[in-house]
């Protein structure tokens, strides 16, 4: 039996590319309650950071970045934060 692929390599950009252009397309139109349907209450910014900071750290490294990926990881967090209401 072949191995499972990993989360990784069950990624859909499709899926992923037609769920961001929804989004954006909501921000930009100023339709808050479609582009508000993030899992609110449930959502986990402490993960969302760990995941940008994880992101930026990978940017930093592969392009040489001079940048602290914590700083870069929490400003983006909380960027979405006040921006959301």
């Amino acid at each position: 039996m072949p191995p499972r692929p990993s989360g990784l390599r069950s990624f859909d950009p499709r899926t992923v590319g037609r769920l961001e252009c929804a989004t954006w397309v909501t921000y930009y139109r100023r339709e808050w309650w479609p582009f508000l349907r993030a899992p609110y209450p449930g959502n986990d910014p402490d993960g969302a950071r760990r995941n940008m900071r994880r992101f930026y750290s990978i940017v930093a490294r592969t392009h040489g970045e001079a940048l602290d990926p914590g700083t870069a990881a929490r400003l983006e967090v909380e960027w979405w934060r006040v921006h959301r209401f």
